[in-house]
């Protein structure tokens, strides 16, 4: 099992549409876990349309840890994804609940390692991050931390900031997953600017992406489009990087075929 972590600046695109189109093309069991301490569950509101009541999520969990349960509790506030492996476990809904989140993200992690057993691995929505002191346990603890960019400058200076106070604080297992390169700066360029390997990239379609983001029907040959080969591709390069987290780092290594 493995812990992936994503995560954005301010004014960056699309870390939950992403982690969520991810995890719906994720070859094991996943949960999702929001993480996103702005409040307010992106899933519940897009992909679910309003429509799904949240099992209690974090929140619930906030409880349980004070009880001491908070892994007993844990598989009965996952929500599932119908037709999927999917599970997501909801995030906190009003910003007054943020202040208690501290307490939780160490025991989660813990909790979430010990899905092990299943052999479900746990993608972490941590939404848009401001600079800050020090990251959640839950983020610094990922087995991989991936920042989420655009392709423009705006965003990618402000990412440079998010990248050197993630690099103080976990000096390895960083990486980018770039929206919409091309728009209008490449890969490579994106990638020197951060100081940070390209793990993998998603092309640009908001019909696509509104699948999960919105909870909007497929768009007919969903499954031919470039924005769904890139979401397997990155899928594939992000279990890759991990992979290589693990191993002496090589100067020839490239992950996914991206550079």
């Amino acid at each position: 099992m493995a812990v992936f972590a994503c995560a954005s600046a301010s004014g960056s695109p699309g870390v939950t549409t992403t982690v969520l189109a991810l995890a719906c093309e994720w070859p094991r069991p996943v949960v999702v876990v929001e993480a996103d301490p702005t409040a307010g569950s992106a899933i519940l509101a897009g992909f679910f349309r309003g429509v799904v009541e949240p099992t209690g999520g974090l929140v619930e969990l906030m409880v349980a840890q004070r009880q001491d349960q908070l892994a007993e509790r844990l598989p009965s506030v996952l929500l599932p994804i119908p037709d999927s492996p999917v599970k997501v476990l909801p995030g906190i809904q009003t910003r007054a609940q943020a202040s208690g989140l501290e307490s939780v993200w160490s025991p989660l992690l813990t909790a979430l390692r010990d899905l092990d057993d299943t052999g479900t691995d746990v993608l972490v929505d941590a939404g848009r991050l401001p600079w800050t002191d020090s990251l959640n346990p839950l983020v610094l603890g990922a087995d991989v931390m991936l920042l989420v960019a655009g392709s423009n400058l705006p965003v990618v200076a402000k990412t440079r900031a998010l990248a050197t106070d993630f690099a103080d604080q976990r000096p390895s297992g960083i990486g980018l997953l770039i929206i919409g390169p091309n728009r209008p700066y490449g890969i490579g360029e994106v990638a020197k600017a951060l100081g940070l390997p390209a793990v993998g990239r998603i092309e640009w379609d908001a019909r696509a992406a509104a699948v999960y983001s919105q909870g909007d029907a497929p768009p007919r040959h969903a499954e031919r489009s470039a924005f769904q080969a890139s979401i397997r591709a990155t899928g594939e390069a992000i279990r890759a990087f991990a992979d290589s987290a693990r191993r002496p780092a090589s100067p020839s290594l490239s992950i996914g075929g991206v550079r």
